[in-house]
């Protein structure tokens, strides 16, 4: 799976510490030359995670879940412009037990 799988969930599983939080990963292969196409991609795709965990389709897998957790694993560590809009987002979701976190590979 890759980030440009706008359409899929790259890895999904139960946290290992909260049996009710469910881990959903987005493996992000891109550099960050073209950092607005980039961006549109990582927006999309995080749209899409949105849009999976608000309409419950995880339910046909796990059940119980209270929250979620998006792990983003990036090959290239992202820029200004992108750390500013992953916190914006971050910070928005909060509110509604959706948590990102960055990993850089």
């Amino acid at each position: 799976m890759s980030i440009t799988d706008l359409e899929k969930i790259d890895g999904a599983g139960i946290d290992n510490e909260k049996s009710d939080r469910l881990n959903l990963m987005i493996a992000d292969n891109l550099d960050w030359v073209e950092y607005d196409i980039h961006l549109e991609i990582l927006t999309d795709k995080l749209n899409n995670y949105y849009n999976y965990i608000k309409s419950k389709q995880y339910l046909s897998n796990w059940s119980g879940i209270k929250e979620f957790m998006i792990i983003i694993y990036f090959k290239y560590a992202p820029n200004d412009v992108a750390n500013t809009y992953l916190k914006k987002v971050s910070e928005q979701l909060k509110g509604e037990n959706i948590f990102i976190k960055l990993v850089i590979d």
